[in-house]
């Protein structure tokens, strides 16, 4: 049998309700939190609605308004592209007090063009630099837009019981790969927050069908146990906590096993990376998962990218990824993005460039793909 390694993007369980990175911190992901966690009043306050409004305010471009003293020139351009972009953007702001007392001043002018206030009134309060809200609050933005990124992520699997699991049609192609993997030759890399994987291995075993070894923070001096196919969560989890590491010195991370702990945890507690200054720090906690991955992908004869693309802000995944894919030796690549060609013939070049291999294309969606893959 050849060595296998699966690297799964949102893309690979999109077809489960999972987001997409475009569906981060938008009007849907708004209203999906709200109507799963009505009564988790943190992911519903003031500062909370502040996230959103300023992301869907500076994710769109505004034209020119002769009347407007900052905008009559010539239009605002986007301020970001998407959540990703945003989320570094808090993550460098609520580091400087420079930047923050920027982001007041933008907040204002953002609010301004929504007609909150008369513009000239409103404009007069920003270029004062008195804030909305206080500094302390901008240095609150960016953990707390972290948990509703991870609240996204936990509400379409919330209502999932294990019966659908086993029975609806969505979850067929999911059980059907994971019944063919085995631990002597598959390894799954993931850069997903949510717990597909997880749900997916739970339902398996009452079906007598073998589960995943989840390597977590307990595991990391462990050696695969051999029953199971290995997943390494490259980027954490929403049911996983950053503990402080008293002797090292670094934050740690364990797997809590709480389905709901990403709902009710301090944002600071999420061991998930996420873009901006805090993600680096964030992925040297998760180094041994990354060792782990960089040597599965060497020793790999198959490697399959699932629904994964290598967004343009995450430069490490690239760099460590691609530089463990070149020193692999006679291995086959696959690139399972679906109908976008654009997406496919980005991440077809960076291979090519990075390791002079040539994948092969598939434009089948992951679940289509695993499913014929399966039979």
């Amino acid at each position: 049998m050849a060595r296998r390694v699966w690297i799964l993007g949102s893309g690979f369980s999109r077809s489960l309700g999972a987001p997409l990175l475009s569906d981060l911190l938008s009007d849907g992901a708004r209203h999906a939190v709200r109507d799963r966690y009505p009564n988790v009043a943190e992911l519903h306050t003031d500062l909370a609605g502040e996230i959103y409004g300023v992301f869907r305010q500076g994710v769109r471009e505004f034209p020119a308004e002769p009347e407007h003293k900052v905008y009559r020139h010539g239009p605002r351009p986007a301020l970001w592209s998407n959540a990703e972009a945003y989320l570094e953007f808090l993550d460098e702001t609520a580091a400087d007090d420079t930047k923050r007392r920027w982001l007041c001043v933008e907040l204002k002018l953002l609010n301004s063009l929504k007609g909150n206030e008369p513009r000239a009134t409103e404009y007069y309060r920003a270029e004062t630099g008195e804030p909305s809200g206080s500094l302390e609050d901008i240095k609150r933005l960016p953990a707390l837009a972290w948990k509703l990124v991870a609240a996204h992520c936990c509400a379409f699997l919330e209502p999932v019981t294990q019966d659908e699991i086993l029975n609806l049609e969505k979850w067929a192609p999911y059980l059907r790969w994971l019944s063919r993997l085995t631990p002597a030759d598959d390894t799954v890399v993931t850069f997903n927050y949510d717990r597909v994987l997880e749900r997916l291995s739970e339902a398996a075993c009452l079906d007598y069908i073998t589960g995943f070894q989840i390597v977590a923070n307990e595991d990391s001096e462990h050696r695969a146990d051999g029953r199971r196919p290995l997943v390494l969560k490259l980027h954490g989890s929403v049911d996983w906590e950053l503990i402080d590491g008293k002797q090292s010195g670094e934050w740690l991370f364990r797997s809590t096993r709480q389905a709901d702990f990403a709902i009710h945890c301090p944002p600071e507690r999420l061991a998930i990376a996420v873009p901006g200054r805090s993600k680096l720090p964030r992925s040297r906690s998760f180094d041994v998962l990354w060792r782990m991955a960089e040597t599965a992908i060497q020793e790999a004869e198959e490697i399959y990218f699932l629904g994964y693309r290598f967004p343009p802000s995450d430069i490490e995944a690239q760099k460590r990824i691609l530089g463990a894919l070149a020193k692999a030796r006679n291995v086959k690549i696959r690139v399972v993005l679906g109908k976008s060609h654009d997406d496919s013939a980005r991440l077809k070049d960076l291979i090519e460039i990075y390791t002079d291999k040539t994948p092969r294309v598939f434009s089948l969606t992951a679940e289509e793909y695993i499913q014929a893959w399966s039979e």
